[in-house]
């Protein structure tokens, strides 16, 4: 009894001794606080390796190193690498929950039942992916969502892609078998396909792997399955994809992809090709359709005509009748009015067609009757280019805005045989006589009515305005051609010509200027887009002014407050009836009599504000900048600021004028802060792009004038031009204002910080400057 018992508490004490070994098991989590080793217990909570029967936590952005054999269930947000010769066995339910199972080393599945479900992360590596028989791989991700296997997979159990797209790309073989759920998807990418193991779709199951890909086992496809099958490169020996040695149940759809194709390198029309084998069929794909992803902006979709045979699939291209022209702009015979703008030519065709040169150029020309050589030629390639748009759809057009069609003349266009080509390779035959495709410009040959109503608007001394009443013309704008001539001259010259209808002359050629105390006569012609010149219009006589006797008189300003700034002033104008005068302290002075009158303050001074430097007038508004500043006001209005660019302008000086492209008014800005500005209120203001060549250096304005034309010029240096940091001499031009040019770029060291017009000619100096600059408009 004794001995019993004692065998008893022995039992008892080994027992408790080895309880954990009989345990069940633990979930141990990766914490890594010693090294990336999953054989170091102080990496895991608790403090223990994990083994058999363990399920091992890997917490997401935690980097694992396996590298001798493992066997445990996984439960995976971090990065777990297997090394070379190490095998990771997952048995139980594991999961990758998200990071990456990799390395050179060996990961299986084992055990009934055990499964790997896989919801995101990527699972890489040269070594091998084995799913033993009876274990799983289970794809359980969101429907839009691709997981990427880059490991050779060996599937002995099953592969059950529920939801999302698994895509393999290490290739795969073994026994086992493949189920695809409705709207999920299978693709085999990139390796060798060697199935024997039945495949089940009811979702999409995509074949994109280079040459075929062989299954000794059956395939089964439901009615809401589709198998899409891609087309690498036109060789006819890869069109056989998929080669089923056992039965194949067939429902769905069955769907071709072509890639990198080019128009009539597929299967030539008349010929068939196997895009599938097998060993036994019962049913059909419920539809069959080919994708053709050429150049178009989407993929073309083409049907074929099928035949099932009793060990293949077989596919035939019966298109062989070539795509025809069933319209064109401009249609043939077609006939424009005079001056009308051909830029384009559209060709219709029955069918979507691509350019046909490849290794043979195949063109479209356009020539002027009775001219051997063509004004445009261009091959037409399968991709859309500068002058060609629309490959791969019905409708193609031709660029011909750079190609001067002109008004009297009648066009043709010829297109080479072949030059436009269907899917298939089906040819246009082109266009060889020239009475086909043409189509006339008509000649103008209507001038427009004579100007009406010629008189002087205004005149001085050295300056003729003259203005007229717009003429008209069946078939667009005018221009006006401005002559004159004086009393005792016998023929009428040509002055110059302008859209608008007035024009300022001071003088009658580059070397007769409007002189004081003579008689002039003008006509003024209008001219169409033809060149076409109408009657001239009623002539006018002019005599100008005797040139001004200059007498000064010294006029005076209201005293201001005592012990108040003393302005200074810069800038003087006239208009509305008023002189005006700005200077310092944003004094503005206005006088209608300066001889019996004080000036009158309108504005200031304000003893801590800078200095107005100029002020002009146009068309009811005067505007008056310095600094940062811009003050403006209409007739009978009060003064208003505005501060360009939100305050960053340093402004110097400023000209009204006339934009000669529009014939609108406009106000010019400069400053000595790399500015030009311009506005046509007065208010609003734009900063104008300085040139090219100088938009990177140090360039600052000091002078703005314009000429009657609407010529502007600005002056003043640019710094570091020179290579020696110097300031040097600068002149920039503008036709309106709002566009400039460089019209002198000098080495000479200075600064141009004057400049006036007058007479026909700009005239500016500055600081070490000898002497000046003087130029005509």
């Amino acid at each position: 009894m004794k001995k019993l018992i004692s065998l008893v508490i022995c039992f008892i004490l080994v027992f408790s001794m080895f309880q954990p070994a009989f345990s069940e098991s633990d979930t141990i989590t990766w914490t890594g606080e010693v090294n990336n080793s999953w054989h170091e217990a102080e990496n895991w909570t608790p403090k223990r390796v994990p083994g058999p029967g363990d399920t091992a936590v890997i917490p997401e952005s935690k980097v694992v190193i396996i590298s001798t054999d493992t066997t445990v269930t996984l439960d995976c947000s971090g990065e777990v690498t297997v090394e070379q010769g190490a095998h990771l066995t997952l048995t139980g339910i594991s999961h990758l929950r998200n990071g990456t199972l990799g390395g050179p080393g060996n990961i299986i599945i084992t055990g009934e039942e055990s499964e790997l479900i896989w919801f995101n992360g990527d699972i890489e590596g040269e070594g091998t992916l084995t799913v033993d028989p009876g274990a799983r791989l289970v794809i359980d991700t969101d429907y839009s969502t691709y997981l990427y296997m880059r490991r050779p997979l060996v599937n002995n159990g099953h592969i059950a892609v529920d939801r999302g797209e698994l895509w393999l790309f290490g290739g795969s073989k073994g026994t086992g078998s493949f189920m695809i759920a409705e709207d999920a998807c299978l693709s085999f990418e990139e390796g060798e396909f060697d199935i024997n193991g039945d495949i089940y779709n009811e979702g999409l199951f995509v074949i994109w792997s280079d040459g075929p890909v062989n299954s000794n086992a059956g395939y089964r496809q439901g009615s809401t399955g589709s198998t899409l099958l891609n087309f690498q490169e036109a060789n006819p020996e890869n069109y056989k994809i998929i080669c089923f040695n056992s039965s194949v149940e067939l429902d769905g759809r069955l769907e071709l992809q072509a890639w990198d194709f080019v128009p009539g390198s597929f299967i030539p029309p008349g010929n068939t090709f196997e895009i599938m084998t097998y060993g036994s069929r019962t049913g059909e794909f419920s539809e069959i359709t080919l994708y053709l992803d050429l150049y178009a902006a989407d993929p073309l979709v083409i049907s074929l005509e099928l035949t099932y045979g009793d060990k293949s699939l077989v596919l035939a291209v019966t298109d062989d009748d070539p795509p025809e022209l069933t319209g064109t702009y401009p249609a043939y015979g077609e006939t424009f009015p005079p001056e009308t703008r051909v830029d384009m030519l559209q060709l219709q065709f029955s069918e979507p067609v691509w350019g046909g040169s490849s290794n043979t150029e195949k063109k479209l020309y356009v020539y002027e009757e009775g001219q051997e050589d063509p004004i445009f030629e261009h091959a037409i390639y399968p991709n859309n280019d500068w002058y060609i748009n629309g490959n791969g759809s019905t409708c193609l057009t031709v660029d011909l805005q750079f190609v001067p069609l002109e008004s009297g003349k009648t066009y043709y266009v010829l297109i080479d045989e072949g030059a436009f080509i269907d899917w298939v390779g089906n040819g246009h035959p082109g266009i060889s006589d020239s009475n086909t495709w043409r189509f006339t410009i008509e000649a103008d040959t209507q001038p427009p009515t004579a100007p009406a109503n010629l008189q002087c608007t205004y005149k001085n001394s050295g300056k003729i305005v003259l203005q007229w009443e717009p003429s008209t013309d069946d078939y667009g704008p005018v221009r006006y051609n401005i002559y004159g001539k004086e009393d005792t001259d016998e023929n009428f010259v040509y002055i110059g010509d302008t859209q608008s209808t007035t024009y300022t002359l001071v003088k009658l050629s580059s070397e007769r200027y409007i002189s004081p105390s003579t008689t002039y006569n003008f006509i003024v012609k209008a001219v169409d887009g033809s060149g076409n010149e109408s009657e001239e219009s009623n002539r006018i006589s002019v005599t100008t002014s005797s040139p001004p006797q200059l007498h000064w008189e010294e006029s005076f300003i209201e005293i201001f407050e005592p012990g108040g700034p003393s302005p200074w002033y810069h800038g003087f104008t006239y208009g509305d009836g008023e002189y005006y005068a700005v200077g310092t302290y944003r004094t503005i002075l206005s006088n209608n009599d300066l001889i019996n009158t004080f000036w009158n303050r309108e504005y200031g001074p304000l003893q801590l504000e800078p200095a107005l430097k100029a002020i002009a007038y146009s068309n009811g508004r005067l505007v008056a900048v310095g600094g940062s500043s811009v003050y403006s006001k209409i007739s009978g209005g009060a003064w208003t600021v505005s501060y360009p660019g939100s305050g960053i302008a340093a402004l110097e000086d400023i000209v009204a004028g006339r934009d000669k492209e529009t014939g609108n008014d406009i106000f010019v800005a400069v400053g000595n802060n790399e500015e030009i500005w311009w506005s046509e209120n007065g208010t609003d203001w734009e900063l104008c792009p300085l040139p090219s060549n100088i938009k990177n250096y140090d360039c600052r304005f000091y002078a703005v004038e314009v000429d009657e034309q609407g010529n502007f010029i600005a002056v003043g240096c640019v710094y570091g031009y020179d290579y020696g940091g110097n300031s040097t001499l600068l002149i920039c031009k503008s036709t309106n204002g709002k566009t400039w040019n460089t019209s002198l770029l000098s080495s000479a060291v200075g600064q141009l910080t004057g400049l006036a017009y007058g007479n026909g000619a700009f005239v500016t100096g500055g600081g070490s400057v000898p002497g000046g600059f003087t130029g005509e408009r």
